[in-house]
């Protein structure tokens, strides 16, 4: 697991973002927000557990140094570094994934996930399936979905608050 004793409280809003060593990831810090990247040596038979287990130290660690629990937020690491069948376990589990009271952060527009679930290698052809998994996030009361297409997933939000029975605010 990658080195996090170095990490300090910040009033920047945290995201813990999974992924294997040695795959590919971004670590960047911005005035809004502050991304941690949390490596697991590999990635095994119970992915949904790892993943869990790993991003809920980082978090303990984290708010042990005086980090804010409301600004922290965890993304699974949709599409890095894991097989397909771990995304799908991992997009199964929702908010399982969390081991405390937090935000849960998806992103999987356009990810080679939703090819595998659509059959559509190109990925601008992916949009429709990257709506569904947005418009599944919401019913699985995820917190932030990251997409490409804002406005047609603004729509979509929009568009199910009429199922809702409590008021959503959209962005």
């Amino acid at each position: 697991m990658a080195c996090y004793s170095e990490l300090q409280p910040t009033p920047l809003a945290t995201t813990l973002f999974h992924v294997p060593a040695g795959a590919h990831a971004v670590r960047a810090a911005a005035d809004e927000a502050l991304f941690v990247v949390v490596e697991l040596d590999d990635v095994g038979h119970d992915v949904v557990e790892e993943v869990r287990a790993s991003l809920d130290e980082v978090k303990q660690a984290l708010t042990a140094r005086g980090h804010p629990p409301s600004l922290i937020s965890i993304d699974p690491g949709i599409g890095f570094g894991k097989t397909q069948d771990h995304n799908i376990a991992l997009l199964r589990e929702g908010r399982g994934l969390l081991k405390s009271e937090g935000a849960l952060h998806w992103g999987v527009s356009r990810k080679s996930i939703v090819g595998h679930l659509t059959g559509h290698s190109d990925p601008a052809l992916r949009l429709p399936g990257s709506l569904g998994l947005a418009a599944l996030a919401h019913q699985m009361n995820i917190d932030m979905v990251r997409v490409h297409d804002v406005r047609e997933h603004h729509d979509l939000f929009r568009a199910m608050e009429v199922g809702s029975t409590h008021s959503q605010h959209v962005e």
